[in-house]
């Protein structure tokens, strides 16, 4: 599913093992669906273990978002435990 909050739809939102390594990533897309420009878009999203509890938060950055564009984001996972990840937030730097 999509989620549209801010101005942006947010979708796509998996969990990615580096192939030959232990780093896990949470990848996805973010568009800008507004006609301007954005400035330090910080995606955040909730961690969840095999049992559905919370288990952290992993965060990106994106420092621009042209009208329309979209950013496939990827934010690294610093907890073993995290099993799924979920939209939470999304923020810009005014």
């Amino acid at each position: 599913g999509e989620t549209r909050t801010n101005g942006f739809a947010i979708a796509g939102i998996q969990l990615e093992k580096t192939p030959g390594s232990s780093l896990v990533y949470a990848t996805g897309k973010v568009r800008n669906l507004g006609g301007n420009r954005r400035f330090g878009v910080k995606l955040e999203l909730a961690l969840f273990d095999t049992n559905d509890i919370p288990a952290g938060v992993a965060k990106d950055y994106q420092p621009l978002m042209e009208p329309g564009s979209e950013w496939n984001f990827k934010a690294l996972i610093l907890e073993s435990k995290a099993a799924t990840a979920r939209f939470s937030a999304i923020r810009e730097d005014q």
